[in-house]
């Protein structure tokens, strides 16, 4: 064991002085890296996630999510999910797998949940939300609106079957415990402080993996590598497999890729297994592309394919770079001061 944990930090001291090497030996590269990696910050993941990380918090130790806990009965029944965590499936399907992965995080540090339960529930709600889908993929990439609502529900209908399957062989032990409407709710300074550290977590793995990316020589900067490294970067180089855009578009987002990974396990801060997750996805891929062929078998459509794969996936919706900065900005004084005076009424904060 002492000889594995010896090996595994020379290891990432050998990894980090190669990267190093790379950004000193390519620095345009790297500039131009971390500048793509950025750009995303502030023109999608902060508009689009930000928001919707207070929203879920919120509407989670809300009585509102009791009101929605029929809206997907069927589902958590069949998969044997306690009702009161139906909320977490409406986060990650709408908001998607981040806004997931940080809700389940923070329930979990207050134990609502067990690790056990985050491990299904992250099985479970870990999917692409549909202003990516239908807005990035589907108008963007696809160019048809049409088939991103599809892609998006396949999506949706392979999370529940995957985790179904995944069910057989590591059954889910419904634990009674505290659902999210239990009196260790949160206030709103410390909501804004999880959002912002939260957005600030994704951001920075989002820099990182296009930093990666853009090091790569471009021989090997193609659809597999990107499909591995991030699911935005697959997604945007699948454009160059015509015919076969949709269904690479389709598999990156079922890969989810090592970013994704990487920002669940540390939303979640480290404390749930991965590996229901990453089996799933066995399932999970072939279950989405056999839904995805039904849908393009017997319901034709035309697409506009994107097919300049060099340019940048933008979303649809996106913010000014002024406008994000300042907004942001402001975000982190409210949650700076909210913080400070948390800390004055109770130091042991």
């Amino acid at each position: 064991m002492n000889f594995l944990l010896q090996a595994k930090g020379w290891s990432i001291g050998i990894a980090a002085l190669m990267l190093a090497g790379c950004i000193f030996a390519f620095p345009q590269q790297a500039i131009e890296g971390v500048q793509q990696g950025l750009a995303r910050c502030y023109t999608t993941i902060i508009p689009t996630l930000f928001p919707f990380f207070i929203i879920a918090d919120l509407f989670l130790q809300s009585p509102l999510v009791k009101l929605t806990q029929w809206l997907l009965l069927p589902i958590t029944s069949l998969l044997k999910i306690p009702k009161e965590h139906n909320g977490f499936l409406l986060t990650g399907w709408v908001a998607g797998f981040a806004a997931s992965a940080a809700s389940i995080g923070h329930s979990l540090q207050k134990e609502q949940i067990s690790q056990n339960q985050a491990a299904v529930l992250l099985t479970v709600s870990t999917a692409a939300g549909p202003s990516f889908v239908i807005g990035a993929v589907g108008y963007s990439i696809l160019g048809n609106v049409q088939m991103g609502i599809f892609l998006y529900l396949c999506q949706l209908i392979a999370c529940v079957i995957s985790t179904f399957i995944m069910g057989i062989f590591l059954p889910y032990h419904g634990e009674t415990l505290q659902d999210c409407s239990s009196n260790k709710t949160s206030s709103f300074p410390e909501i804004l402080t999880h959002a912002v550290s939260s957005t600030l977590n994704v951001c920075g793995y989002v820099v990182f993996f296009q930093l990666l990316y853009q090091l790569l020589p471009p021989s090997i900067q193609n659809w597999p590598i990107a499909c591995l490294l991030e699911m935005t970067l697959g997604c945007n180089e699948s454009t160059s497999l015509s015919p076969y855009v949709p269904f690479a578009a389709a598999t990156s987002i079922s890969l989810l890729g090592i970013c994704a990974f990487a920002q669940i396990s540390s939303l979640t801060y480290h404390q749930v297994s991965l590996l229901p997750l990453l089996a799933s996805r066995l399932f999970h891929l072939p279950i989405l592309l056999g839904c995805f062929y039904a849908f393009l078998r017997f319901v034709p459509i035309s697409t506009n394919v994107w097919a300049n794969s060099t340019q940048k996936l933008i979303l649809p919706l996106r913010m000014p770079k002024d406008a994000a900065l300042i907004f942001f900005l402001f975000a982190v004084a409210v949650c700076c001061s909210c913080r400070f005076s948390l800390y004055r009424q109770n130091p042991e904060l």
